[in-house]
C-alpha cells in the first residue's frame, strides 16, 4: 500500500499563509508609509511658523541694535539736524551697502517728525513724501520703536522697524531700517524641506502706479491670486488648489518628484488678510520607499516559495547594496554643498585644521584663498535669482576646473562666497593660478551691466599663505584671507590681493 502524498496539503496551507502575511504587511507598510507621509506634510505649517518667528524675532533684534548706533552717532545727529542730505548720504552708503550685503538690509530711512522723508539711503533720488504705512503711525502713536511685516507693492513682505529718534528728550525724527524677507523664506525652505509658493490676493494691487501693473503681468496668475514668489517652478496643477479650497491635500507628481500640498493665511502687521503660504512637501523618498518595499516583499515571497535560504540570501544583497549607498550619498551630503557640489562651510571648518596639522607634520607650506563675485546683489536684482544660480555655479566649475589637484580642497562658505585651500611646496605660484581663475571668469563673458569693475561678471579673491613652520591657526587664516579680499574691493574689485605681513585691525 502506498504512503498518502501530504506535500500538496502542505504546500497549500502554506502558500495561503505566506499570502496571509504578505497582504498583513504590504497594509501594515502602506499605512505606515502613509501616515509618515501625512505627518510630514501635517508638520509643514508649524515648522514653518516656528523657523518664521525664530528668523523673524532674530532680525528684529539685529535691527534694534543697528538702529541704536545710529541714534547715537553724533555726527549722523548734525547732519540730520542740518538737513544736509548730501553728507548724510556720503557718511551713510558705505555703512548701508556692507550691511546690505552681509545681513541684507534692503532699507534705510530718515524721516522728520511728521513722517517726511529726509533721506533714503537705499534709493537718495527719493525723498519728501510722507510715509503714511502701519508700522510708522504705530510708532508715532505709541512714542516708541515699532516693527512688523508689511506687504509692498513690489511684491514681497518686508520686516520694517521704526524708532523714534529723540535726542536729549526731543523727539528730532525717525529711523526706520527694512529687510525684504525673500532670502529668508529660501532658507526656511531649506531648512525645512518644503517648497513654498506665495498667493497673494489682487485685490492688494488696486490703485498701483503703471509700472507695477506692468510687472503684475509677469506673475503668474490663478483665480483671484497672483503668485508672486516661488522656490520651485510653478506648475498647472496648482489651478487645482484655488478650485477646490486651501485645505485640499492634492498629490501632485513634478519632475520626477511627488509632493502633497498644505497652506497657511497670510496676514500683514494690522492683521489684514494677505493670501496664502502654499506648501509642497516633497515625499518622493517616503512614496520610492514604499515602492521598494512592495517589490523586495513580492520578491520575497515568490522566492520563499521556491526556496527560503536562497531567497533570504538574494535579499540580504540586496539591503547590503542599498544601504552602502544610502550612506555614502549621505556621506556625500553631509559635506557637500548641494549647488555647487563643493565642498560646505561645515566641511570647511572641519577639514582646514585637519590640512593645517598634515601640512606642519609633512613640512609644506599653507594657503587660503578667499573669493567673492563683484556685485552679486546686483546681478540678482538685474537678472533674477535663477541667473545669479547660474552665475554661481559657472564660478564654481571654474574653481574646481582651476585647483584640481588632490591637494587643493574647494568650498562655498556663503551665498556668492568661495575658499579654497591649498597645501603645495614653497615654489608653487597661487598668484599666477588665482589670477587664471579670475581671467577664466572674464573669458566666460557673462554680462553683469552693473558690475562697477567690468560689464561682466568677475571675481575679487584674497590670498594669504603661511610657509612651512610657521602657519597660522584656520581663524587667523581666515581673517587674513578676508583682509584681503576686502582691500582687493576697496581697491575697485576684479582684482587678487595677497596678504602683507601687518597686524590685524579689529
Amino acid at each position: 500500500m502506498k504512503s498518502k502524498s501530504y506535500k500538496l496539503n502542505l504546500f497549500i496551507p502554506v502558500s495561503i499563509a505566506i499570502v496571509v502575511v504578505s497582504i498583513s504587511v504590504f497594509l501594515t507598510v502602506f499605512y505606515l508609509q502613509f501616515m509618515a507621509i501625512e505627518e510630514r506634510k501635517m508638520m509643514s505649517v508649524p515648522n514653518f511658523e516656528v523657523e518664521f518667528q525664530n528668523r523673524i524675532a532674530s532680525s528684529t533684534n539685529a535691527l534694534d541694535v543697528l538702529i541704536e548706533l545710529f541714534e547715537k552717532d553724533k555726527e549722523i545727529q548734525r547732519l540730520f539736524k542740518n538737513r544736509d542730505k548730501k553728507q548724510l548720504f556720503t557718511l551713510l552708503e558705505p555703512i548701508y551697502q556692507k550691511l546690505n550685503e552681509k545681513m541684507d538690509i534692503t532699507h534705510l530711512y530718515f524721516l522728520d517728525r511728521e513722517g517726511k522723508v529726509i533721506l533714503r539711503v537705499h534709493d537718495v533720488d527719493r525723498h519728501s513724501d510722507i510715509i503714511d504705512r502701519y508700522t510708522f503711525k504705530q510708532a508715532k502713536l505709541l512714542g516708541k520703536s515699532f516693527s512688523g511685516i508689511e506687504f509692498g507693492i513690489k511684491k514681497n513682505f518686508t520686516l520694517r522697524n521704526v524708532h523714534p529718534w529723540i535726542v536729549e528728550g526731543e523727539l528730532i525724527g525717525y529711523i526706520e531700517l527694512g529687510k525684504e524677507i525673500d532670502k529668508m523664506m529660501n532658507a526656511i525652505s531649506n531648512v525645512i524641506d518644503v517648497e513654498i509658493f506665495m498667493a497673494v490676493k489682487k485685490d492688494i494691487y488696486t490703485d498701483v502706479p503703471q509700472h507695477v501693473e506692468e510687472r503684475l503681468e509677469h506673475y503668474s496668475q490663478f483665480d483671484n491670486y497672483y503668485i508672486v514668489y516661488n522656490t520651485i517652478a510653478i506648475p498647472d496643477t496648482l489651478e487645482d488648489l484655488f478650485e477646490f479650497g486651501m485645505n485640499t491635500d492634492l498629490h501632485l507628481a513634478i519632475d520626477k518628484k511627488y509632493y502633497h500640498t498644505s497652506s497657511l493665511l497670510v496676514k500683514d502687521v494690522k492683521q489684514m488678510d494677505i493670501g496664502y503660504l502654499i506648501f509642497f512637501t516633497d515625499a518622493t523618498f517616503e512614496r520610492e520607499l514604499f515602492i521598494r518595499i512592495m517589490l523586495i516583499l513580492f520578491v520575497s515571497a515568490t522566492i520563499i516559495t521556491l526556496g527560503l535560504i536562497i531567497g533570504w540570501k538574494i535579499l540580504s544583497q540586496n539591503r547590503e547594496g542599498q544601504i552602502n549607498n544610502m550612506t555614502k550619498n549621505l556621506e556625500k551630503i553631509a559635506v557637500t554643498d548641494e549647488m555647487t557640489d563643493l565642498y560646505n562651510r561645515k566641511y570647511f571648518n572641519e577639514q582646514g585644521v585637519l590640512e593645517i596639522n598634515r601640512a606642519n607634520r609633512e613640512g609644506l607650506c599653507f594657503s587660503m584663498l578667499m573669493m567673492d563675485i563683484d556685485f552679486f546683489k546686483r546681478y540678482n536684482d538685474t537678472y533674477g535669482h535663477q541667473a545669479g544660480d547660474e552665475a554661481i555655479k559657472t564660478v564654481a566649475k571654474l574653481i574646481k576646473e582651476t585647483f584640481q589637484r588632490a591637494s587643493d580642497l574647494s568650498f562655498r562658505v556663503g551665498g556668492e562666497e568661495f575658499a579654497v585651500l591649498v597645501t603645495h611646496n614653497e615654489n608653487e605660484d597661487l598668484l599666477l593660478r588665482a589670477n587664471g581663475l579670475r581671467e577664466s571668469l572674464i573669458s566666460e563673458a557673462i554680462a553683469h551691466s552693473k558690475n562697477d569693475a567690468a560689464r561682466v561678471l568677475t571675481l575679487s579673491i584674497g590670498l594669504v599663505t603661511c610657509k612651512s613652520g610657521n602657519i597660522d591657526t584656520l581663524d587667523l587664516l581666515y581673517k587674513k584671507a578676508d583682509e584681503s579680499l576686502y582691500e582687493a574691493k576697496e581697491r575697485g574689485r576684479n582684482q587678487v590681493v595677497v596678504y602683507k605681513n601687518k597686524e590685524l585691525i579689529g
